[in-house]
């Protein structure tokens, strides 16, 4: 039982981000057609991350308990929602909304599914086994710019966007409300974190700062460049998602060795590569 529903929760992060990268390949080529420009842009991530960020800590508090999939599985039915609003969307605010909606829904989504997948891994290999989630959910973000891309270039904004509503059904019918947050009936007692987990913290939310900065700028100013260039939408999902096809990939590898934990080269220097290869495009493009 534990092993299946394991397998379902990474079922259903693979999905979920899928769809979340098939509407953030299509969002910004559809303000672009609404007439945004590169402010207005910029703001896109905003209109996403803010609701989830102001909505995950509440969502996390009231999703707590033997209920918390049963959260997960439906706070997934407004995001369908937002997805077929966005499918058929004629004016710049809407898109904004759209993924506002997507954002804070999602936000009931990701704390149950995170909490399920670390009870019925408690232990040793819990680092281990949460390379697999990685995995899924990351595979999952490379797969919807690689196939949103694809789709964009052929088809339009609706098939875009209902393709990523049909991924979030999946998701709706992979999460099932059983009683995975608390395999053995009752909750298992938790782990003392090392004593350094607050530097660990620190050091993560630095890197995410960075890196989703890094991504919004790919993410969202990419598109306007590559017409600009003459290029099309399949080019831009293809090198989005073979970005994380390369991150997939790193937490393969990372799976299989455990010497790169609590070391402070293994968090400090892919930052430092990032940070000069940003430095080399800027200086490639002027």
């Amino acid at each position: 039982m534990m092993r299946s529903t394991a397998a379902r929760l990474c079922v259903a992060a693979f999905f979920a981000d899928m769809a979340l990268y098939l509407i953030m390949t299509g969002v910004p080529y559809q303000a672009i057609a609404l007439g945004a420009g590169p402010v207005l842009l910029g703001l896109l991530p905003a209109a996403r991350g803010l609701p989830y960020s102001a909505t995950t800590v509440f969502a996390g508090r009231v999703t707590e308990g033997r209920d918390r999939l049963r959260w997960a599985r439906w706070s997934v039915v407004p995001a369908v929602v937002g997805a077929l609003a966005l499918a058929w969307n004629g004016s710049l605010w809407g898109v904004y909304v759209g993924l506002a909606l997507v954002g804070g829904t999602l936000a009931f989504f990701w704390p149950p599914i995170q909490a399920s997948f670390g009870d019925l891994h408690r232990g040793p290999k819990l680092t281990t086994h949460l390379a697999w989630f990685n995995i899924a959910w990351s595979l999952g973000k490379g797969a919807g710019f690689l196939v949103g891309g694809l789709i964009l270039s052929v088809a339009s904004f609706p098939a875009l966007f209902a393709a990523a509503a049909v991924a979030l059904v999946i998701v709706v019918f992979t999460v099932r409300p059983d009683r995975a947050g608390h395999p053995s009936g009752r909750t298992a007692p938790v782990a003392m974190p090392p004593p350094h987990h607050e530097q660990l913290r620190n050091a993560a939310w630095v890197a995410n700062a960075v890196t989703f900065g890094v991504s919004a700028v790919l993410n969202l100013h990419y598109p306007k460049w590559l017409q600009e260039l003459g290029r099309g939408e399949s080019l831009f999902g293809g090198y989005l998602g073979l970005i994380f096809v390369c991150q997939t990939a790193t937490f393969a590898v990372m799976a299989r060795s455990t010497g790169w934990r609590y070391r402070k080269s293994a968090l400090y220097l892919p930052q430092v590569t990032l940070a000069l290869l940003a430095l080399a495009g800027e200086e490639g493009g002027q």
